[in-house]
């Protein structure tokens, strides 16, 4: 029993955790093969597992738009240890392996539980936490385009969100873990350096969690999508929306949009090719590194990861509703509803396009 590993992959965001979801979900069966458990009994992200079993007041979470009471959330999380438990002992894995970006926001009280939980799954195992970093600069860009297209936030409200830090940051992360689980325990990796030693994120994750890559392809999930997408999605939300703020943080409230916009037409509208999501001004630059610099100093002098604030370049809003750009949008016009197409033309108009 000794040899029995549970890795724990808690984040950050950002950080390619979804494509590392979707991937181990997808190669369940092989994994298995391997004596490797990612659990069927829970949802492709564990987050909401880590919330309802391990948050100290997990009715309180924006999650739980259910607005479910804490016992309803207790007896979800009871089920699902339930049922991780029985697949531990169907399969008798070497290893077992959660993921979900959202336990980086455990507080301490939540993080002894979740330790409680690792250590009464096995009688005797090693549990390492999986936690990747990324330059602030390139997570902020990355999260405000998210924020847009996935969490209906105006561009101004996730810039906004984004320039306050984006969250938790790691030292409080990190540090939080360590103290439960120990120093030895945590393994932090550069998001920038796992693609440039193995390519992309999952194989770094497989590779740092000691999973064999062969016969496993990576997943690519949410690809960055043009900045006049962007511009057009923040458009259409007519005020603030409450939307997946951490723990403590003050919410937004709903927002609806000026017109419907189905699943199928923001598949097609994501698809166009336009100029990269490059929104922040050297201003927004030195705001955002005045509250990362001390957890950028921490970074380097623990695990040697050294980000540098990056010398200011213009946004590429010049390079907005470029021709290539505008040829694609008469084609896919064509396939949105009528009601859609007259926002559009609102749009472009006060772009002065």
């Amino acid at each position: 029993m000794s040899s029995k590993t549970v890795h724990l992959h808690i984040g950050r965001h950002k950080t390619g955790t979804s494509s590392i979801q979707a991937t181990l979900a997808a190669h369940r069966d092989l994994l298995r093969s391997r004596d490797i458990l990612y659990p069927a009994s829970l949802p492709v992200n564990h987050t909401r597992f880590f919330k309802d079993a391990f948050y100290p007041g997990p009715e309180s979470l924006p999650y739980n738009r259910q607005n479910m009471t804490r016992a309803a959330l207790r007896e979800r999380a009871k089920n699902d240890v339930a049922g991780i438990k029985e697949e531990v002992s169907a399969t008798n894995p070497e290893t077992v392996v959660f993921s979900g970006e959202d336990a980086c926001f455990l507080p301490p009280k939540g993080i002894r539980n979740l330790k409680a939980f690792t250590d009464d799954l096995f009688s005797s195992s090693f549990c390492n936490i999986i936690v990747y970093v990324r330059h602030p600069v390139s997570r902020a860009l990355s999260g405000i385009q998210q924020n847009v297209r996935g969490d209906g936030l105006t561009f101004e409200d996730a810039k906004a969100r984004h320039l306050r830090g984006g969250g938790k940051r790691n030292a409080a992360i990190i540090e939080d873990y360590a103290t439960v689980f120990g120093a030895d325990a945590i393994t932090v990796r550069s998001f920038e350096a796992a693609l440039e030693e193995t390519g992309d994120i999952v194989t770094d994750f497989c590779v740092t969690a000691g999973i064999d890559t062969a016969g496993i392809t990576p997943i690519r999930q949410n690809d960055s999508i043009a900045a006049e997408i962007v511009h057009f999605l923040s458009w259409l939300y007519e005020g603030p929306r409450r939307s997946g703020e951490a723990p403590g943080q003050k919410l937004i409230k709903n927002r609806k949009t000026r017109v419907p916009i189905s699943a199928k037409e923001r598949k097609l509208l994501f698809g166009l090719k336009g100029a990269k999501a490059d929104f922040l001004t050297a201003e927004d630059i030195d705001t955002l590194w005045s509250v990362v610099e001390d957890d950028m100093a921490f970074l380097e002098e623990h695990y040697g990861i050294a980000y540098r604030k990056p010398d200011a370049t213009p946004p590429a809003e010049s390079q907005l509703f470029a021709p290539g750009f505008m040829e694609q949008l008469d084609a896919a016009t064509l396939f949105l509803s009528s009601s859609l197409q007259e926002e559009m033309k609102r749009f472009l108009q006060s772009q002065s396009i």
